[in-house]
């Protein structure tokens, strides 16, 4: 599978493509992951959350230069991408379930569970909701 810069054509890398069984296990065993994260204490899973995105202040330009070679857009665009990801912050009402990705200007995200078919691509669906109509958890 050829990656291709959109904006000159020109080829970046060429990598195997995965099978559909090759993706069927990687979706388990990110499946498997999520309940061995859910069992983390919160304290540790904002730490882990924090330190990703350390290494994103690390790769900053980087990532940028990457984001733009493989969309095509240009590099300003990229690097202000990357700095909305860095805006958003662990919620930390006392009343509220802590969502790592909430952002600090946006309201609560519903998002309906991915429901793979590898045979043919995975489809999620992302709502936002204003925060009236979402359940108090």
């Amino acid at each position: 599978m050829k990656i291709v810069n959109p904006a000159s054509g020109a080829v970046i890398a060429d990598v195997a493509a995965d099978s559909s069984a090759a993706v069927r296990r990687k979706y388990q065993a990110a499946r498997a992951g999520q309940v061995a994260w859910a069992k983390l204490p919160l304290a540790k899973r904002i730490a882990a959350i924090a330190a990703f995105r350390e290494r994103i202040v690390a790769m900053h330009e980087t990532l940028a230069r990457t984001l733009t070679q493989e969309v095509g857009k240009p590099i300003r665009q990229s690097r202000n991408e990357l700095n909305g990801l860095l805006q958003l912050r662990p919620r930390r009402h006392p009343q509220q379930r802590p969502h790592p990705f909430q952002s600090l200007h946006s309201p609560p995200i519903a998002q309906q569970p991915v429901v793979p078919d590898f045979d043919k691509a995975l489809r999620q669906h992302v709502q936002s909701e204003p925060p009236h109509k979402l359940p108090q958890l």
